[in-house]
């Protein structure tokens, strides 16, 4: 397997896509750098596969649910529940780091991501900017009939936040905004100058590359 993988175009290997900092990373690319080959049987990417399906749709945190795949040995498993861990406590931290520009608010929304449907997460912050909660508030297509003000702005009357920041997913790796995301954007910020709740920003996320609205299109928030 590591002959399969050698002889990929060196950018395109697992580990050197996430070394170079210059290129989208799938989840599928980071559970292959994590375990690093398949088994003899088997290929990495069948054993990467299952192992992504555990990550997405089941409640990962064990060794023996990880060694189950076979081709996942107990080093592999290791590594993966570290990387798990690691970013339970970085999710930790980000609930209470002020989100004052996009890069913050990025950070803050690696849980979206890598979804192959398009997720719109809002976050709800007090006067710091900080997190008070977050909530999905829709899979599928955005479009202005499925994010409506009243969906959104209700948790954030409901624990008090002054203001919401806006992130959604686009599972085509492309991070640009579309009509539709312009639109959603200006009918919410509208709302929240209404009521009093400012939406900070507008941000679409594509694997680990991501557009700011509120940087790109600043018109749309006034």
């Amino acid at each position: 397997m590591a002959t399969a993988l050698q002889s990929l175009p060196p950018l395109k290997r697992p580990r050197e896509k996430i070394l170079s900092g210059t290129h989208a990373v799938a989840l599928e690319d980071i559970v292959s750098a994590l375990i690093g080959s398949g088994c003899a049987t088997r290929s990495l990417s069948t054993v990467v596969a299952e192992v992504v399906e555990l990550l997405l749709h089941c409640e990962v945190g064990t060794i023996p649910q990880l060694t189950a795949v076979k081709g996942v040995g107990q080093a592999s498993a290791a590594r993966i529940v570290a990387a798990l861990v690691l970013q339970d406590t970085l999710r930790a931290a980000q609930q209470t780091a002020p989100l004052h520009n996009p890069q913050l608010l990025f950070e803050a929304c690696q849980s979206i991501c890598f979804a192959k449907q398009e997720h719109v997460l809002v976050l709800y912050l007090n006067t710091h900017l900080s997190t008070i909660s977050r909530e999905v508030v829709t899979v599928g297509t955005v479009s202005a009939s499925l994010i409506h003000p009243r969906e959104v702005f209700r948790p954030a009357i409901s624990c008090n936040a002054s203001a919401i920041a806006l992130a959604h997913n686009h599972p085509s790796g492309v991070a640009s905004p579309s009509n539709a995301d312009r639109e959603v954007t200006k009918r919410l910020a509208k709302a929240g100058n209404h009521i009093g709740i400012q939406l900070v920003d507008h941000l679409i996320c594509a694997g680990t590359t991501y557009t700011s609205l509120k940087m790109e299109a600043p018109e749309l928030f006034c």
